[in-house]
């Protein structure tokens, strides 16, 4: 797999080099697009879940801040995924149907 930050990340990357656009490329990326589950917390890695997998963006953000996929248990280098941290590991689809894995078809 292609690294999805070099992929994802490099057009606001160039367009937004200085800091104080870059956060604001970022929030505008946030704020621009519906989150891919009811769980707002919830983003699984990329080739899980069909849903989040149309928010590529998002992904890479998640592994550039260093933060977990949910379902997965962070790394040395990462924190846990927020929704899995709130609610215990594995718990956001076994609540809700909404936040459950769609798998790619």
């Amino acid at each position: 797999m292609p690294d999805a930050d070099a992929v994802s990340l490099a057009p606001l990357r160039t367009a937004h080099a200085d800091r104080m656009s870059w956060s604001k490329a970022v929030q505008d990326l946030v704020e621009s697009t519906p989150p891919p589950h009811c769980d707002q917390a919830v983003l699984h890695a990329p080739g899980i879940c069909r849903w989040c997998d149309q928010l590529p963006q998002w992904q890479a953000l998640r592994e550039l801040w260093g933060i977990a996929f949910t379902g997965e248990q962070p790394t040395d280098t990462q924190i846990s995924c927020p929704s899995d941290f709130r609610r215990g590991f594995g718990a956001a689809g076994q609540r809700w149907p909404g936040n459950r894995i769609e798998p790619p078809a």
